[in-house]
């Protein structure tokens, strides 16, 4: 995961925690509306209870949808959730703009925004990017500036545009502090990641060779052995062995055996690619490749690949000699065998190396 795609996540993880908090917040406002307009009102501002009561009732209908919507069909909103996001806070801002409106053309300017800054401020706290909150807070502010002008006139309306500017700073001054708190946990977290990655693979790889070493080998004969179990899907065993490989140290010195093995490494790599497979250091100079999907005529072609690649590889340290490896294979096509596979392919290499070396058997 790369830096921006782990931020995106992160602020859609964020606001899928607390659209559940928010919603409350929001239904308990509209909750205190219908409250206050069937119970704690007059006469004399019946139009804006009539007003807030529809726009309320709304609200919680809308909600009430969306929330059917979600347990229908949970992976609805998860796909292109920006978009979402953004189209279903555009209506919730819709209708609190016209429960603002409603109650300054009557007069009562500060208890809606109060309460709009509050839902504001829930939004930025639980991280919503700061376009979320714009299409949030375009329509209330413009019903705030609206309706304070057709109420109060141009120089109330001025009054007001100063005051929603004040407040769009410090909202936005809050997003860039909690969008900084959040790029550094996400360069931590990917660094951290990054480093366990690293870690995991320097413990299964061969410092030497660039191949998996004796750990990986086996995480990846678990990995077949499971396979062949659970899919019925054989699989093959191949191990290689330098012919010769202490003479080889003890005439040209450890560094030409050193160039002789990722040598041997490389070739075994650039010959295993076209199969679903994985090589590995088996011991001092001994590889063990695992095929997947195996069968007889696959890997004797593979066999003679790899003999034929290795044969024609030449060191300079070790005086342009030729190299060469025995290869003793074996096949397992049922679960209850797994377990003897290994045996049956070092059979297999023994008896090739009986049989002269620069050879492979493949055990039946």
């Amino acid at each position: 995961m790369n830096y921006d795609d782990a931020i995106d996540e992160e602020r859609r993880k964020m606001i899928s925690l607390s659209g559940a908090w928010f919603i409350v917040v929001t239904l308990t406002l509209s909750a205190f509306v219908l409250f206050y307009s069937y119970f704690l009102d007059d006469d004399k501002y019946l139009t804006v209870n009539s007003y807030s009561k529809n726009l309320a009732f709304i609200y919680i209908l809308f909600i009430s949808t969306l929330w059917i919507a979600r347990t229908l069909n949970p992976s609805y909103l998860d796909k292109n959730w920006m978009r979402n996001a953004s189209m279903l806070i555009f209506i919730n801002g819709l209708i609190w703009g016209g429960i603002v409106f409603c109650y300054i053309m009557e007069n009562r300017l500060l208890g809606p925004v109060f309460l709009c800054v509050i839902v504001l401020f829930c939004g930025v706290v639980s991280g919503y990017p700061l376009k979320l909150i714009f299409v949030y807070c375009l329509p209330i502010f413009s019903s705030l500036l609206l309706a304070t002008f057709l109420k109060n006139g141009l120089l109330q309306s001025l009054y007001m545009s100063i005051i929603l500017a004040g407040i769009w700073f410090i909202i936005k001054t809050s997003d860039s502090l909690i969008k900084r708190r959040i790029n550094k946990e996400i360069a931590t977290s990917l660094i951290l990641e990054k480093k366990a990655f690293n870690a995991y693979n320097y413990a299964q790889t061969d410092y030497l060779t660039g191949v998996f070493n004796r750990r990986g080998f086996e995480v990846e004969f678990k990995k077949a052995v499971s396979k062949c179990v659970i899919q019925q899907k054989a699989f093959a065993i191949i191990l290689v062995d330098i012919d010769f490989f202490k003479k080889i140290n003890d005439s040209f010195g450890h560094v030409a055996g050193d160039d002789c093995l990722i040598t041997v490494a490389d070739k075994i790599k650039s010959c295993i690619k076209p199969f679903a497979s994985s090589v590995s250091r088996y011991g001092g100079d001994e590889f063990i490749i695992i095929i997947n999907d195996a069968n007889s005529a696959k890997i004797e072609m593979l066999c003679k690949h790899i003999k034929k690649s290795i044969n024609e590889s030449s060191l300079k340290s070790i005086g342009d000699q030729r190299i060469s490896v025995t290869q003793g294979a074996a096949i397992c096509n049922d679960a209850k065998y797994v377990n003897d596979i290994i045996n049956c392919a070092d059979k297999a290499l023994y008896e090739a190396k009986d049989n002269g070396r620069n050879c492979y058997r493949i055990s039946k």
